[in-house]
């Protein structure tokens, strides 16, 4: 009884889990981030791409309603580009 109650209450707390949101900080490199996204993408997440401030800039060949491109203008480093990132995340309810 008690690992029916178990399995239970775990299928529950699974299935009314949040998704997931992957936070993708890139500076130049432009040649790998398409795979990368797509990769992460097939998890089923949402995915935040911030890109900061690569030259050229990162243009993303995936359309997908799950996917966000951030952009800094300037460099302005990785913590700050997961801190825009985790913001986006969190304005978009994660």
């Amino acid at each position: 009884m008690a690992i029916e109650l178990l399995k239970l209450y775990f299928h529950k707390a699974f299935h009314s889990m949040q998704s997931n949101c992957i936070v993708i900080p890139v500076y130049n490199n432009v040649s790998t981030i398409n795979a990368v996204v797509n990769d992460a993408l097939k998890t089923g997440a949402t995915v935040v791409v911030v890109d900061d401030g690569s030259e050229p800039d990162v243009v993303l060949e995936i359309e997908s309603n799950k996917l966000y491109l951030l952009k800094h203008a300037a460099n302005a480093g990785k913590g700050k580009a997961i801190l825009t990132g985790a913001q986006k995340a969190k304005a978009l309810g994660f």
